[in-house]
């Protein structure tokens, strides 16, 4: 759907549905969603059933990462939109390639998506302070901080701020929808 240098975004496919749920159930994502259960293989597949029909309460993409002549999955980006507000909330999950800057151009490809393709007017997230490497990656995707909820998240058995960021157009830079639909 979109491409940008390193990641691309595309639709869910229910032949991932077994990875997706091998990268959700990875001790770091399974923090940083704030999940503290382990989900089955079953439940997955049936929480994909109703990605895959949201329709406009939602946008769920596999993300893809460039390894030279193929695409391979890596992860997934989500929203969930509020059309009448026209904002959605923004989750991302990598699997194994965390720290390569994969997550941050994703999540740049995403707001891409939500500004340019969906019209929508700013995507919010929350992350617990302690998910450092996170925060520094939605930073330079073009989320700001703009609030602190404290003692408002659990990070690894401990009381943690959960820190809420925020995007509007004006922070995207760089639009590759735009330069997609003039090529």
């Amino acid at each position: 759907m979109l491409t940008g240098t390193r990641v691309a975004l595309g639709t869910l496919r229910e032949d991932l549905v077994p990875d997706y749920h091998r990268w959700e159930q990875q001790l770091l994502v399974l923090v940083g969603l704030g999940h503290t259960t382990p989900e089955t293989l079953e439940s997955r597949r049936t929480s994909y059933g109703l990605a895959s029909q949201a329709g406009e309460a939602g946008a769920y993409f596999t993300v893809y990462a460039n390894n030279g002549e193929t695409w391979q999955p890596i992860g997934l980006s989500a929203l969930h939109i509020e059309a009448r507000k026209q904002v959605a909330d923004y989750v991302i999950l990598l699997g194994e390639r965390r720290g390569e800057g994969l997550g941050t151009e994703a999540t740049k490809l995403t707001l891409d998506w939500v500004f340019n393709v969906a019209g929508l007017r700013n995507a919010k997230l929350e992350v617990w302070e302690p998910n450092k490497a996170a925060i520094r990656a939605y930073e330079k995707a073009g989320f700001k901080i703009v609030g602190v909820r404290r003692n408002g998240a659990r990070w690894l058995g401990q009381q943690c701020d959960e820190i809420i960021m925020d995007a509007v157009p004006e922070d995207l830079t760089g639009s590759v929808v735009e330069q997609q639909l003039q090529a």
